[in-house]
């Protein structure tokens, strides 16, 4: 037979386990990973179809150069809409890795003159 301590801890612990799956943060999580899925989905068939295309018909007077870049472009607008999807569904901030490096230069115009 338990004591009446042991089952109230016991139910203590059961509460905190149910209470962190049913929190704001876990829900919101499930739903950065569903639309995660989908998103992530649709962005691949188009690369997995159009590069495969635009590889093909670059010897063809370069008319794959143009679908190349279009995918590019649009790769480069799924990072940026999935930095700020996970700022705002994990408050986590992800910078751009092609802005990141850039710095200006310190105390000069960056002509290279000392």
């Amino acid at each position: 037979m338990m004591a009446a301590g042991t089952s109230t801890a016991w139910a203590g612990a059961m509460l905190a386990a149910v209470r962190a799956v049913a929190s704001a943060r876990t829900w919101l999580a499930i739903i950065h990973l569903v639309v995660g899925w989908f998103t992530g989905l649709v962005v691949f068939l188009i690369v997995v179809v159009a590069s495969p295309v635009g590889i093909v018909l670059l010897p063809i007077a370069l008319a794959g150069a143009p679908i190349l870049w279009i995918v590019l472009l649009l790769s480069r607008l799924y990072a940026s809409a999935e930095r700020s999807r996970f700022a705002l569904m994990l408050d986590v901030q992800i910078p751009d890795p092609a802005t990141a490096g850039r710095r200006p230069p310190a105390g000069g115009s960056g002509c290279g003159t000392a």
